[in-house]
């Protein structure tokens, strides 16, 4: 049931080890991507249980050191036996679960949360193999270049030649002027007859 309620609130879970590095015993983790919320629940047993109620509590307070918010998830008994005064004093909100939902009765107080230096070890050495498995990548990329290239280089290159048409001209014939009938064979095709005629006409 609080793993719906969170997400219906857009928290989802995660391990205790990408907030801490000591151990949260049963406290719960969500986040949304932005902040960190920590939930510890306190079932029936905890009213007549005095030690599993202070381990409780002393582990949601070891937790509100990793998150920005802290609550106790009670059952409606546990909740009439407890002094809301105590949880508003350190922050901690109160969340009460009934057969079929869950509600919050006291908001949790909003903190930045202390990030230890192992925790911060731990996301750079994350960060560190982020960054090296793109630069495998890249590396590859850039060899497929490589035998790109090489393939282009030593692939043989067809050059087309060009075709040349040639369209065969038929010669010209000359005009056959027609035979002057009563002339002599030397007067044909004779251009100074024709300027002699035209002399005549003038």
């Amino acid at each position: 049931m609080l793993k719906q309620y969170m997400e219906e609130k857009g928290f989802r879970e995660i391990s205790h080890h990408e907030v801490s590095d000591v151990s949260l015993g049963e406290v719960h983790v969500f986040t949304d991507g932005k902040k960190y919320v920590c939930v510890r629940i306190l079932d029936d047993k905890a009213v007549t249980d005095k030690h599993l109620f202070l381990t409780g509590i002393f582990e949601l307070l070891r937790a509100m050191n990793f998150c920005h918010e802290a609550y106790v998830l009670l059952s409606p008994l546990v909740a009439t036996q407890l002094n809301d005064e105590v949880f508003e004093k350190f922050g901690i909100g109160v969340l009460i679960a009934s057969r079929d939902e869950i509600l919050e009765v006291i908001r949790a107080r909003t903190k930045p949360p202390v990030v230890s230096t192992n925790i911060i070890l731990a996301r750079l050495d994350h960060l560190s193999h982020q960054v090296k498995s793109i630069e495998e990548k890249i590396s590859e990329i850039f060899d497929r270049i490589d035998q790109l290239e090489s393939t282009v280089r030593e692939a043989p290159v067809e050059r087309a030649e060009p075709q040349i048409t040639i369209s065969e001209t038929k010669p010209r014939k000359k005009p056959v002027k027609p035979r002057r009938e009563g002339l002599p064979s030397f007067f044909e095709d004779n251009p100074w007859l024709e300027i002699l005629s035209k002399r005549g006409e003038e």
